[in-house]
Order: structure tokens, then sequence, then C-alpha cells
């Protein structure tokens, strides 16, 4: 099972025992530098760099979840069935949200309804 998480300073991809190297996977330059793209931007709203660790811009947030949804599921597409792709964001999973769907309207502080 790949999981599709950020970390820093790490590509965000991993399995069970750490990080995958994104060059080490046969998939295309160009979702190569989007995944990491998407694991910098994460940096970027978390203020990593200024040491804040909280997210600001719920809508900058909402954007980039569902960007690494979609991000997986491509990486899903160029691996094929011989890999699980599964995409994590372990804080909203803490809070009970699930993989950000399309028209959901619910982001980093919504809930699921029951």
């Amino acid at each position: 099972m790949l999981r599709v998480f950020p970390d820093h300073t790490a590509d965000p991809v991993w399995v069970d025992t750490g990080m995958v190297d994104l060059d080490t996977l046969a998939v295309s330059d160009w979702l190569r530098d989007e995944l990491r793209a998407w694991a910098r931007d994460w940096e970027e709203l978390m203020g990593v760099r200024e040491h804040r660790y909280a997210v600001v811009d719920d809508s900058a947030y909402r954007v980039w979840r569902r960007r690494g949804w979609e991000l997986s599921q491509r990486l899903q597409a160029e691996l094929g069935d011989d890999y699980a792709v599964a995409y994590t964001v372990e804080e909203d999973l803490s809070r009970g949200l699930g993989p950000p769907r399309r028209g959901s309207g619910h982001g980093r502080r919504g809930r699921r309804r029951r």
C-alpha cells in the first residue's frame, strides 16, 4: 500500500517502513514534479518555515486537499493494478473527514454528516 501524504522536506509517498523516493517509481516526470510541488505547497500552507504549523487560509487548504486527491488518483492510474494507492491527510482523518469530494462543501473545519 502506497500512501500519499505530506511531511517536512520529503517526497509525499509513503509505505509502512518510510518515505518512497519518487525517483524509484515508474511514473511520469510531470507527476513526480506535481507531487513534489503539492508537498511544498503544504509546507507553505502550514507555515513550516515560520514554525506556525497551522492553516490560516481554509479556502487554499480545501484546494490543496482536492489537488492531493487528484494526484493520488493519477498516481494510481500511472502505477496500475500492481499497487494500491491511498490518499491520507492525517489531520483530516483525526477530525472525522474522509477524502475530499467534489462539491461536498466541507473543508478543514467541516464535519461529515452521520
